[in-house]
């Protein structure tokens, strides 16, 4: 059994700050998990999720993410962060985040995530 939907929104949080991305996806995202940036199409899978992490991890450096609130309701969590930290080629982020996670045994299957996009 899975532990209680707070727990595991609180190791997500604890990943996200560590920017231990491919941790989180190994260990609370489902397989079939979709993922939404903003309004995008998304993407379907935690094999293209773990692909688009690497790139990503692979452009940007000086990190850090706080947790700004959480709302938790049924099976749906919501995290608002702020993030800061360099991109290769579009220089310095400094952004809020609202991230919303559905959520089924104890994995995320749904996820979408609505910033400003005015640089990327």
């Amino acid at each position: 059994m899975r532990a209680p939907l707070e727990t595991q929104v609180d190791r997500l949080a604890a990943y996200i700050r560590d920017a231990k991305f491919i941790e989180a996806i190994d260990d609370l995202y489902d397989t079939n998990v979709v993922i939404h940036e903003n309004e995008d199409a998304g993407r379907e899978g935690s094999d293209i999720l773990r692909k688009g992490t690497k790139e990503f991890m692979a452009n940007f450096s000086n990190y850090s993410a706080e947790l700004k609130s959480v709302i938790i309701s049924n099976d749906i969590s919501t995290m608002l962060w702020h993030y800061k930290f360099d991109m290769n080629g579009m220089g310095r982020i400094n952004t809020d985040q609202i991230s919303v996670q559905r959520w089924k045994d104890g994995r995320i299957i749904h996820e979408r995530h609505h910033y400003k996009s005015d640089k990327w």
